[in-house]
């Protein structure tokens, strides 16, 4: 082996290469200088060497939630700064001295995915350790929820519960709401690490978060500290990353529960499909609009969790989850160069692409509030944060998920079609915030266009939206990209900013275009934005 030593933005660099980079690289050289290589190693070395939690009586292997920059030092405490940022352009409570996994999903990827590559365990390890950390120290004894997700997270100073706000009355009020956010990709790395805390959360799963164990009726939203499930809110998203905790669950342990918990799950798709155009409705409490994105996140998942089920409720999850495939690709679509985009909202009984009744679903908002975050077309790139995000390119990166696991080259089409809507198309920088995660989820879509096709046009407009990346999220000197591209105003690494996906965009755009191409297959590399 040699080791390569290269000056980057962030110092010196040492990289042990040679046979630690496969043999399958086109041009292992080539990967081994690619700049966009070596920032996401910066990126990882500097969240294991400043980004872990040094802070308060007790430190930990977690990964901290906010830092500033250039310090690279997690704030003290929230300050009207943080929580303009949070609450401004990521609509949400302020996370600053907080670690929350669910909005590090890529940076565990990105560092088993290293630790591959070069060779050197201290990724891997540093990976795990944070994850069974959490799950050992975060869990609600009561329920076994975690501190993570979009309304709580764990305190590093005061290592308990935290994330809240000021309310209407006033007065700050601590959040007790868990919310599954994210596709969990961990959970073979998690029932290794933590196998006890695994099994309390995913039984937890499903006896506090699912109101109806009969009819699986649920609210996205529970309670942390005690038993208060709702209904109303079911998200088709949720659905998937529920039944992957369950199937992941049941063959690691084999528990009777998590597998029923399965078949009442599959159950409740067959029935809330019931509908005119075969979506699973938008929410319990409002069965008359459906969203597309939802639908293909739980497609992918679902699918994801079949694979580990026993042949009779893999078949019929399978099953399930064809029917929405149809559905789905029966949309219209509008994916010319000039076209609306990708279908987001529709009439659940027509399956008409309209936003119309939304004014009934979120009666507190205005008509133009509805066209901005509610539109019935993805667009380009982000209107605003939550729905407002749901671009053509996160719906197209489903699209090559579920292409990649059935091979439907109705989806292909769609994928290429989508992707080459972003070619001549790049996000505004002047008066809209630009943040990692507007490009990463782009990015990941163009490189999914690249492996079905090959062309490298893909990867080209790819690196355009790196080297953007680089211009406006980035400063010389320091490793990590800012939450915004207003960056003396908001000096901040925030991961609700997704700067982990942008990351591991850039690794995987390296490795594509210096040959790499069966290691991406190999790797399982995927942009986890759902």
């Amino acid at each position: 082996m040699n080791t390569l030593i290269k000056r980057g933005a962030w110092g010196l660099v040492a990289l042990t290469m040679g046979a630690a980079i496969p043999s399958a690289f086109a041009d292992k050289a080539a990967f081994q200088e690619d700049p966009l290589f070596h920032r996401a190693v910066r990126y990882a070395d500097a969240m294991l060497e400043r980004g872990r939690d040094r802070y308060g009586p007790i430190q930990s292997p977690a990964f901290v939630s906010t830092l500033e920059l250039p310090a690279l030092t997690m704030p003290e405490t929230v300050s009207a700064t943080t929580t303009q940022l949070y609450s401004e352009y990521f609509r949400a409570d302020d996370y600053s001295t907080s670690a929350n996994p669910m909005y590090h999903i890529d940076l565990y990827q990105l560092l088993f995915v290293l630790s591959d590559l070069t060779e050197n365990p201290k990724y891997r390890t540093a990976g795990e350790e944070a994850i069974a950390w959490f799950f050992e120290n975060a869990q609600s004894p009561e329920t076994g929820l975690l501190a993570w997700g979009e309304h709580i997270g764990w305190d590093l100073v005061q290592d308990r519960l935290t994330v809240g706000g000021v309310r209407a009355n006033g007065e700050f009020q601590l959040s007790d709401t868990h919310e599954f956010y994210g596709p969990w990709l961990h959970w073979d790395v998690t029932w290794e690490c933590a196998p006890d805390p695994a099994k309390r959360f995913a039984i937890g799963l499903w006896e506090h978060q699912i109101y109806d164990p009969i009819t699986c009726a649920f609210s996205r939203h529970a309670r942390y500290t005690k038993h208060g499930p709702g209904k109303g809110y079911e998200f088709a998203r949720q659905m998937g990353f529920y039944l992957d905790t369950w199937a992941a669950g049941y063959e690691h342990c084999g528990d009777e529960r998590l597998l029923e918990a399965v078949r009442r799950m599959t159950g409740a798709i067959e029935g809330w499909r019931e509908t005119g155009s075969g979506l699973i409705p938008f929410e319990g409490q409002s069965p008359q609009v459906a969203f597309v994105l939802h639908n293909l996140s739980l497609i992918v998942d679902g699918w994801r969790a079949s694979q580990r089920l026993p042949e009779v409720e893999r078949k019929r999850l399978q099953n399930a989850i064809g029917l929405l495939d149809e559905s789905i690709l029966s949309l219209d679509q509008e994916l010319t160069p000039n076209g609306e985009g990708f279908s987001k909202i529709v009439d659940s009984n027509t399956g008409a692409v309209s936003n119309v009744a939304m004014l009934e679903a979120r009666p507190q908002y205005t008509p133009e509030q509805i066209d901005r975050r509610y539109s019935p077309w993805g667009g380009l790139y982000a209107s605003e944060y939550g729905a407002g995000s749901y671009t053509d390119a996160r719906h197209a990166l489903l699209c090559f998920l579920r292409w990649r696991q059935t091979g439907d080259d109705r989806y292909k089409d769609l994928v290429l079609k989508t992707a080459d809507r972003y070619l001549s198309a790049l996000p505004e920088t002047k008066d809209r915030a630009l943040t990692p995660k507007t490009l990463a989820p782009v990015m990941g879509l163009l490189h999914g266009a690249h492996r079905i096709s090959r062309d490298p046009k893909y990867l080209s407009r790819s690196a355009d939206l790196a080297d953007l990346a680089l211009n406006h999220l980035f400063e010389e000197g320091c490793p990590l990209p800012y939450a915004t591209q207003w960056r003396e105003k908001y000096p901040y690494y925030a991961s609700i900013s997704y700067g982990d996906s942008l990351a591991l965009m850039f690794l995987e755009l390296a490795l594509l275009r210096n040959g790499g191409m069966e290691e991406v297959d190999r790797l399982g590399v995927e942009c986890s934005i759902r």
